[in-house]
This record gives C-alpha cells, structure tokens and sequence, in this order.
C-alpha cells in the first residue's frame, strides 16, 4: 500500500516530524491506538485509505484522545493546523506515517517487551508527578487554612469545621464516619474525654485531634505532642 501519497506534503512529512514521529512509534499506548484504528476501518470498510476508512481512523483517534495524550502527537496536530490545514488532515498523516515508519521497521528499534516497559515506565513516571503534585496541592490549601487563622481570637468551633475539611484533604471521610467531632471515649469506669475529633479506621480510633489557641497558656508539666498531621505548636494552634 502506497502510504506516502496520502501524507500532507509527501515524504517531507516524514522528515519535519521525523523526532516526534520516532518517539511516537516508540510508544505502546500510541501503537495500541494505531492498531485500533486500523482494524476499524479495515472491518468496517475493507481500506484505511477511502473516504469511510479515514472518517473511522480519524474518529477512532480522536475518541481515543491521542491528541491530549501524547505531547508527540500534539506537537504535530498544532504545528500543521497554524500552516491552514485541519487537524482530521494532520491525524491522518501521522497515521499513515506510522504506518509507512512500520513497514520499514524504523519502529522495530524496541521489542515488544521493551516497548511495554518503556511505556510502563512512561505512566508510572507521569502518575508519580500527578500524586507529587496533587499532594503539594493539598498541603498548600491546609497551610492556608492554618495562617488565616492565625490571629488570636479565632472562633475555635469556626477553626474545628475547618480542619474536618482538611482531613477530608488527606482522605478521611466524615461521610463513612471516618471524622467524629466531640466524640466520648471512655477512660476507666468513672471517666471520659472528649476530643475536638477524632480519627478512626474501620470503626476503631487511631487517634485523637485537639484544637488549642496559641495565646492559652498551657501548664509547664504538661507537654503538648503534636502530630504531623496537625499544626505546629508555632502556629495558632496544637493538638
């Protein structure tokens, strides 16, 4: 099959984008996407070239978002569509530049194994960057929550809702019954205490969270620990 006739531009296609194209075709879910596309238009039109086949590889890639997936792709989709073309053009040739790249085994550099590790490594590495950044995330909106309430007088009860809310940051339920405020623990048979919250995992109590103002003069014999969960005893307030 004459592939190269159907690029935008020619073999020239192959050459402008020939690094993003080489990484792609060392990419398994970018191979996974191609193969689909074109087993859909094969079965459903006999040719990956007429006018229903490229519709159907066109849909396929879009529907699998190949475009927001891989920087790659994306790089070329945007680069065609600022010199007039469409994108469905641009999908098109990188399909059939894959296609062409395959059959001259430019994209037979890794094996199969090698190039499910590699893409394997590929998800762990961004996945590993999203839970970095997302943790980052909630730290910064607890860190705020905490200075804003930093000034003396605070409504303690007001500060208390708030960190409810950062557990739930953190991964706690209130819903499942995994952050209990003022919940009695008994203490003996004659005594109890009653935690601002506490914090439980299947039912039982892991810990217990005291809300304190900083201007409150604590009793020297008596030392505040504090968890790294709560705030610093710098802050406004300790547990």
């Amino acid at each position: 099959m004459d592939y190269q006739r159907e690029l935008l531009g020619g073999s020239s296609f192959l050459d402008r984008y020939e690094e993003q194209l080489s990484s792609l075709c060392r990419n398994q879910r970018f191979i996974n996407m191609i193969s689909l596309a074109s087993k859909e238009a094969a079965e459903k039109t006999g040719s990956d070239t007429g006018k229903a086949g490229k519709n159907i590889i066109s849909d396929t890639l879009f529907r699998e978002r190949a475009y927001l997936l891989l920087p790659e792709y994306a790089h070329i989709v945007d680069d065609v569509a600022r010199s007039g073309y469409s994108k469905k053009s641009a999908v098109l040739s990188i399909y059939y530049a894959a296609k062409i790249l395959n059959a001259s085994s430019s994209c037979g550099s890794y094996s199969a194994s090698q190039a499910n590790e590699s893409a394997a490594c590929q998800q762990d590495y961004h996945a590993q960057n999203s839970s970095n950044a997302n943790a980052r995330r909630i730290w910064e909106e607890i860190a705020f929550i905490i200075d804003k309430y930093r000034k003396d007088g605070a409504p303690e009860r007001e500060f208390q809702i708030e960190m409810e809310n950062a557990f739930e940051k953190l991964g706690w339920s209130r819903r499942l019954g995994e952050v209990i405020a003022q919940y009695t623990i008994p203490v003996g048979s004659a005594h109890s205490v009653r935690p601002d919250l506490i914090i439980t995992k299947e039912g039982t109590p892991i810990f217990v969270v005291e809300l304190k103002s900083r201007h409150l003069e604590q009793p020297r014999e008596t030392p505040i620990n504090c968890s790294p969960t709560c705030a610093s005893s710098s802050s406004m307030w300790a547990c």
